[in-house]
């Protein structure tokens, strides 16, 4: 699996690109794949050799260019959205079509990205809605002619709405093929009063258990230092525990991790 990063300059360069062929797209063409990955801000690996994704509905002249994978596709399986000045194909269908050719757990971590409801803790309110539902993606990957369908639906049943990131989701399938499947997500932590006290991305509420993931703004950001020292120490104040999950930790020392975890757990 990738550790992701969105500032990542190979990432960055390749939506450059795009947005220098915007304009050259014809009649019937559209970015699809990893660049309409890209354009909606999904989580996926995109290195510097990986060409411009260009799809064409059916009937239309394919993009023939150095540097762009050209392919066709018929109107219902390309799902064609505009954003902005381009047409891209819709998050759903970047996940039925990109799904099938990545690891396990990037394919996971891309599918709960779409999917992700993004709630404000301590509420049932969304900050954005989602970029679409379980229903509807499923929907989409149900369509006639979809290639690899038996693969999608084994997939489809892993995603979870309640992942705020890749990381997240690749510790989620971490701590589930360890034994240790989460006993909730997106979990809001109070007081024994019922005050709010902040919302955990992974929790074992019976043994009063949170797991966090920090990325680089935890220790970056001073606003979000210091708001992560008060929440921790609510938490204590009230009987949780805090395991703080780096990316050096899950990517480079999972065995290391998983000790931890089975101390605090068993």
């Amino acid at each position: 699996m990738a550790l992701y990063d969105d500032g990542d300059t190979t990432k960055v360069a390749h939506l450059a690109r795009a947005r220098q062929l915007e304009e050259q797209l014809g009649p019937g063409q559209f970015f699809s794949h990893e660049t309409a990955a890209a354009f909606w801000g999904l989580p996926i690996h995109i290195a510097a050799e990986t060409p411009l994704s260009v799809g064409s509905l059916r009937g239309y002249t394919r993009m023939r260019r150095a540097g762009v994978q050209a392919m066709s596709f018929t109107p219902d399986l390309a799902d064609v959205t505009r954003r902005g000045i381009s047409l891209i194909m819709s998050p759903r269908a970047v996940w039925a079509e990109t799904a099938p050719r990545l690891p396990l757990a990037d394919a996971i971590a891309l599918g709960d990205a779409i999917l992700h409801r993004p709630r404000i803790g301590g509420s049932a309110k969304l900050s954005r809605p989602p970029f679409c539902t379980p229903d509807e993606l499923y929907e989409a990957i149900s369509l006639p002619y979809r290639r690899h369908k038996p693969l999608l639906l084994e997939r489809f049943a892993l995603l979870t709405p309640h992942s705020a990131s890749a990381p997240e989701t690749h510790l989620r399938l971490a701590l589930t093929q360890w034994g240790f499947a989460p006993e909730a997500l997106d979990f809001d932590v109070r007081a024994q009063n019922g005050t709010f006290l902040g919302c955990s991305e992974i929790a074992y509420p019976s043994r009063r258990l949170a797991l966090e993931y920090e990325g680089d703004h935890h220790r970056v950001s001073r606003r979000q230092w210091h708001r992560d020292l008060r929440k921790y120490a609510d938490y204590t104040a009230a009987g949780w525990r805090v395991l703080r999950v780096t990316a050096h930790m899950l990517y480079r020392e999972p065995r290391v991790l998983r000790a931890h975890v089975t101390d605090l757990l068993r």
